[in-house]
C-alpha cells in the first residue's frame, strides 16, 4: 500500500486533498496529514511516504525547507507543491529542491488525483530502477 502525507496550514484543504484521495484511490493509498512543519517533519521521519503533497508557504515556515529535508531523508520520495503565487523563480527554485510536479490553487480535484496517480507511478519505477537497495530503506 502506498502512503501520502498531506501538508497544509489550512485544515480545509487538508480535508479537500483528503476527500480527494480516498474517493479516488481507496484503500491503495494510506492518507496521513499535517498542519504544521514540525508534525510533518516528524511524521516524513518516522514514516516511509511515497508522496509528499504541501503547501509551498505554511504559516511561519517554508515549505520548500520540509520538502529538501524530505527529500534528504528519502531521495526516492515524490513531491508535489500547491501555491497560489507562483513565479518562474520559484517553479525554478522548488525543482532544485526536488519538486517533483507543481499544483495551483485553487485546487481541482481531477488536477489532484491526476499528479498523484503520476507520483505514485514514479515512485514504483525509482523503486525499480534502483533495484529495491535504496528505496527499500525507507520502506
Amino acid at each position: 500500500m502506498s502512503k501520502a502525507l498531506l501538508v497544509d496550514d489550512d485544515p480545509s484543504i487538508i480535508r479537500f486533498l483528503r476527500r480527494v484521495l480516498l474517493s479516488r484511490f481507496g484503500s491503495s493509498v494510506e492518507v496521513y496529514d499535517s498542519l504544521g512543519f514540525a508534525d510533518a517533519r516528524q511524521q516524513l521521519a518516522e514514516i516511509p511516504f511515497d508522496v509528499l503533497i504541501t503547501d509551498v508557504y505554511l504559516q511561519g515556515e517554508n515549505g520548500l525547507d520540509l520538502i529538501v529535508a524530505a527529500k534528504d531523508a528519502n531521495p526516492c520520495l515524490q513531491v508535489i507543491a500547491m501555491t497560489a503565487l507562483s513565479t518562474v523563480e520559484l517553479i525554478r527554485y522548488a525543482a532544485t529542491c526536488g519538486v517533483s510536479d507543481f499544483c495551483l490553487k485553487p485546487l481541482h480535484s481531477a488536477e489532484i488525483a491526476s499528479r498523484l496517480r503520476e507520483a505514485l507511478e514514479r515512485a514504483e519505477r525509482w523503486r525499480m530502477a534502483i533495484g529495491g537497495t535504496v528505496c527499500d530503506q525507507f520502506a
